[in-house]
């Protein structure tokens, strides 16, 4: 049975450091993110923007993107 759940993704982003530490990203849309979850998803019932006024650090344009939805694709 399909779990109900949600995912969030960073849009833009670059990556970001930390100290010596380095995370690399790739820099998503929400077309990309709404593509590749239509196949993954039973249900994928909401994507969604979530701004922020400003950029928490460096290498993130302040925007989120929260998919909705059932897990699995049976």
């Amino acid at each position: 049975m399909p779990q109900a759940g949600c995912a969030a993704f960073v849009e833009g982003s670059i990556g970001y450091q930390v100290g010596a530490y380095r995370f690399p990203a790739v820099p998503v849309t929400i077309d990309d993110v709404g593509n590749c979850l239509t196949d993954l998803t039973h249900d994928l019932q909401q994507l969604h923007r979530v701004h922020t006024a400003q950029p928490l650090r460096e290498g993130y344009e302040g925007t989120m993107i929260l998919a909705v939805g059932r897990a699995g694709n049976t």
